[in-house]
């Protein structure tokens, strides 16, 4: 594969990651102005993380990021409360007198 340089591969990594930004954050814009709440999946917010990484955009890149750790941590906290929601249904299901 001698036809093929170590610029030409660069060249054509920026670009895809160029092209992967525009069309993540032309997304991320209609998906703002539709006003529904919706928001970029987390697969496309790591993609997007590393399109910016790639392309050197650090302030970008560190602002995914937060948001990304931020989504975790909900998520976590949103699985920890539902567990607890559904401990807590359990006891009083067990609690209840019913006759048999």
């Amino acid at each position: 594969m001698s036809w093929i340089t170590k610029g030409n591969i660069e060249e054509f990594n920026e670009r895809d990651a160029i092209t992967t930004i525009k069309k993540l954050e032309l997304k991320r814009q209609q998906l703002k102005s539709e006003g529904n709440g919706k928001k970029l999946s987390t697969a496309e917010l790591k993609l997007l993380l590393s399109a910016y990484n790639y392309t050197g955009n650090e302030k970008l890149s560190n602002k995914i990021a937060t948001t990304l750790i931020e989504r975790r941590n909900n998520r976590a906290e949103q699985a920890s409360s539902k567990e607890e929601i559904d401990i807590a249904n359990k006891l009083t299901i067990d609690n209840l007198d019913i006759p048999y």
